[in-house]
Protein backbone atom coordinates (compact mmCIF):
# COMPACT_ATOMS: atom_id res chain seq x y z
CA UNK A 1 0.00 0.00 0.00
CA UNK A 2 1.80 3.29 -0.93
CA UNK A 3 -0.81 5.44 0.21
CA UNK A 4 -0.24 6.96 4.08
CA UNK A 5 -3.10 5.97 5.95
CA UNK A 6 -4.24 8.14 9.07
CA UNK A 7 -5.12 6.77 11.98
CA UNK A 8 -9.11 8.60 11.00
CA UNK A 9 -8.22 6.45 7.64
CA UNK A 10 -7.56 3.26 9.26
CA UNK A 11 -10.45 3.53 11.80
CA UNK A 12 -13.19 4.05 8.74
CA UNK A 13 -11.54 0.70 7.06
CA UNK A 14 -12.18 -1.43 10.41
CA UNK A 15 -15.38 0.12 10.86
CA UNK A 16 -16.48 -1.01 7.25
CA UNK A 17 -15.22 -4.34 7.96
CA UNK A 18 -16.16 -4.91 11.49
CA UNK A 19 -20.01 -3.72 10.63
CA UNK A 20 -20.53 -4.98 6.87
CA UNK A 21 -17.44 -6.80 5.91
CA UNK A 22 -16.03 -10.49 5.78
CA UNK A 23 -12.99 -11.88 7.13
CA UNK A 24 -12.50 -15.48 6.00
CA UNK A 25 -10.18 -17.92 4.39
CA UNK A 26 -11.60 -19.63 1.45
CA UNK A 27 -11.30 -23.72 0.82
CA UNK A 28 -10.01 -24.96 -2.59
CA UNK A 29 -10.05 -28.46 -3.14
CA UNK A 30 -8.17 -30.15 -6.38
CA UNK A 31 -9.32 -33.74 -6.86
CA UNK A 32 -6.55 -35.41 -7.89
CA UNK A 33 -4.48 -36.25 -5.62
CA UNK A 34 -6.65 -34.44 -2.88
CA UNK A 35 -5.18 -30.71 -2.34
CA UNK A 36 -6.10 -28.40 0.32
CA UNK A 37 -6.09 -24.77 -0.46
CA UNK A 38 -6.97 -22.36 2.28
CA UNK A 39 -6.95 -18.62 1.20
CA UNK A 40 -7.57 -15.35 3.24
CA UNK A 41 -10.33 -13.65 2.07
CA UNK A 42 -11.80 -10.37 2.57
CA UNK A 43 -14.84 -8.01 1.71
CA UNK A 44 -16.77 -5.61 2.10
CA UNK A 45 -20.45 -5.08 0.92
CA UNK A 46 -22.90 -1.78 0.74
CA UNK A 47 -25.35 -0.60 -1.44
CA UNK A 48 -24.27 2.83 -0.70
CA UNK A 49 -21.74 3.23 -3.88
CA UNK A 50 -19.80 6.89 -2.80
CA UNK A 51 -18.76 5.05 0.30
CA UNK A 52 -17.06 2.06 -1.39
CA UNK A 53 -15.69 4.29 -3.44
CA UNK A 54 -14.52 6.16 -0.75
CA UNK A 55 -12.80 2.93 0.89
CA UNK A 56 -11.47 1.84 -2.62
CA UNK A 57 -9.16 5.35 -2.53
CA UNK A 58 -8.40 5.03 1.08
CA UNK A 59 -6.60 1.26 0.17
CA UNK A 60 -5.78 2.02 -3.41
CA UNK A 61 -8.29 -0.45 -5.29
CA UNK A 62 -9.83 0.48 -8.42
CA UNK A 63 -12.36 -2.07 -8.75
CA UNK A 64 -15.78 -2.30 -7.44
CA UNK A 65 -18.32 -5.54 -8.11
CA UNK A 66 -21.79 -4.98 -8.74
CA UNK A 67 -24.35 -7.17 -7.94
CA UNK A 68 -27.81 -6.52 -9.43
CA UNK A 69 -30.25 -8.59 -7.79
CA UNK A 70 -33.30 -7.77 -9.70
CA UNK A 71 -37.12 -7.45 -8.87
CA UNK A 72 -36.67 -3.74 -7.88
CA UNK A 73 -34.24 -4.79 -5.15
CA UNK A 74 -31.22 -1.77 -4.45
CA UNK A 75 -27.88 -3.08 -6.34
CA UNK A 76 -25.02 -4.01 -4.20
CA UNK A 77 -21.63 -2.95 -4.63
CA UNK A 78 -18.59 -4.76 -3.21
CA UNK A 79 -15.26 -4.35 -3.03
CA UNK A 80 -12.88 -7.59 -2.59
CA UNK A 81 -9.36 -6.51 -0.34
CA UNK A 82 -6.58 -8.60 -2.24
CA UNK A 83 -4.86 -10.54 -0.30
CA UNK A 84 -1.30 -9.03 -0.34
CA UNK A 85 -2.55 -5.57 0.55
CA UNK A 86 -4.95 -7.90 3.32
CA UNK A 87 -1.54 -9.41 5.09
CA UNK A 88 -0.30 -5.50 4.95
CA UNK A 89 -3.61 -3.58 6.67
CA UNK A 90 -4.61 -5.99 9.17
CA UNK A 91 -2.15 -5.40 11.78
CA UNK A 92 -2.69 -1.86 11.17
CA UNK A 93 -6.45 -1.68 11.79
CA UNK A 94 -6.50 -4.38 14.51
CA UNK A 95 -6.18 -1.76 17.46
CA UNK A 96 -9.66 -0.18 15.97
CA UNK A 97 -11.01 -3.60 14.62
CA UNK A 98 -14.25 -4.62 17.66
CA UNK A 99 -16.53 -7.21 16.29
CA UNK A 100 -13.78 -8.80 13.79
CA UNK A 101 -10.95 -8.56 16.00
CA UNK A 102 -10.88 -12.21 16.51
CA UNK A 103 -10.76 -12.75 12.91
CA UNK A 104 -8.17 -10.92 12.45
CA UNK A 105 -5.68 -12.00 14.60
CA UNK A 106 -6.59 -16.04 13.77
CA UNK A 107 -5.67 -14.45 10.07
CA UNK A 108 -2.31 -12.77 11.21
CA UNK A 109 -1.67 -15.85 13.33
CA UNK A 110 -2.04 -17.87 9.85
CA UNK A 111 -0.43 -15.59 7.55
CA UNK A 112 2.85 -15.70 10.16
CA UNK A 113 2.82 -19.64 10.14
CA UNK A 114 2.96 -19.51 6.12
CA UNK A 115 5.36 -17.29 5.68
CA UNK A 116 7.74 -19.32 8.52
CA UNK A 117 7.09 -22.84 6.51
CA UNK A 118 6.93 -21.42 3.67
CA UNK A 119 3.34 -20.89 1.31
CA UNK A 120 3.33 -24.08 -0.75
CA UNK A 121 4.46 -26.20 1.78
CA UNK A 122 1.62 -28.91 3.06
CA UNK A 123 -0.65 -27.53 5.92
CA UNK A 124 -0.09 -28.62 9.51
CA UNK A 125 -3.06 -29.38 12.68
CA UNK A 126 -2.29 -25.52 13.70
CA UNK A 127 -3.31 -24.28 10.59
CA UNK A 128 -6.78 -26.52 10.08
CA UNK A 129 -7.25 -24.97 13.41
CA UNK A 130 -7.35 -21.62 12.40
CA UNK A 131 -9.79 -22.42 9.40
CA UNK A 132 -12.11 -23.83 11.70
CA UNK A 133 -12.16 -21.31 14.19
CA UNK A 134 -12.40 -18.88 11.51
CA UNK A 135 -15.12 -20.49 10.11
CA UNK A 136 -16.86 -20.87 13.93
CA UNK A 137 -16.61 -17.16 14.10
CA UNK A 138 -18.67 -16.68 10.70
CA UNK A 139 -21.39 -19.55 12.20
CA UNK A 140 -25.08 -18.15 13.38
CA UNK A 141 -23.75 -20.34 16.54
CA UNK A 142 -21.07 -17.54 17.57
CA UNK A 143 -22.90 -14.69 17.11
CA UNK A 144 -20.15 -12.07 17.67
CA UNK A 145 -19.09 -10.40 20.40
CA UNK A 146 -18.78 -6.90 21.06
CA UNK A 147 -15.67 -5.95 23.79
CA UNK A 148 -15.95 -2.42 24.14
CA UNK A 149 -12.91 -2.47 26.61
CA UNK A 150 -10.51 -3.51 23.35
CA UNK A 151 -11.26 -0.08 21.71
CA UNK A 152 -8.37 2.54 21.46
CA UNK A 153 -9.67 6.05 20.72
Amino acid sequence: MNRILRREDLKYIACAIDAEGSLSFGLSIKNSPIYLNFHLHCDIVNTNKEWLEYLCKLLEISKLEVRDRGNGMRIIYSLYIPKLKLEELLPRILPYLIIKKEHAKVMLEYIKLRKKKGRKSPYDNREVELYERIKFLNSKSYGGKFIKKDVIL
